[in-house]
């Protein structure tokens, strides 16, 4: 008398393919990741123009270089620039606000008092 159920080789067959799924899966990650970051470790070798003109500094690069462990290097260097840009938004709308005689601040342009479809 046997203690395994009867379908014992399929239940084996289908425990060995999830491992081999989630092996094969970690393998594919752990290539892409380095295959990305290869490439933003390229970015070393541009210079600051062509770095500034994709919204980049050497400072991002490095510290997406440096915090791998955490996040996708190249995920990183995308949450870098999109901060960069923002940040940069907000500097030229408070730049282009001017004061009324009535203490109310007010925008120059009526498209900036709209939340733009970039602001997302």
């Amino acid at each position: 008398m046997s203690t395994f159920p009867t379908n014992s080789a399929t239940g084996f067959a289908a425990l060995a393919a999830r491992i081999g799924r989630t092996v094969w899966q970690t393998l594919v990650r752990w290539h892409r990741r380095r295959r990305n970051r290869l490439a933003v470790k390229q970015l070393l070798t541009w210079n600051d123009y062509m770095l500034r003109d994709i919204g980049l500094t050497r400072d991002d690069v490095r510290c997406a270089l440096r915090d791998h462990r955490k996040i996708e290097t190249s995920g990183r260097l995308r949450i870098l620039a999109v901060e960069r840009r923002a940040t940069a938004r907000a500097h030229a709308r408070s730049a282009l606000e001017v004061a009324t005689s009535d203490g109310h601040r007010k925008s120059r342009f009526a498209s900036d008092r709209a939340a733009s479809c970039c602001d997302a």
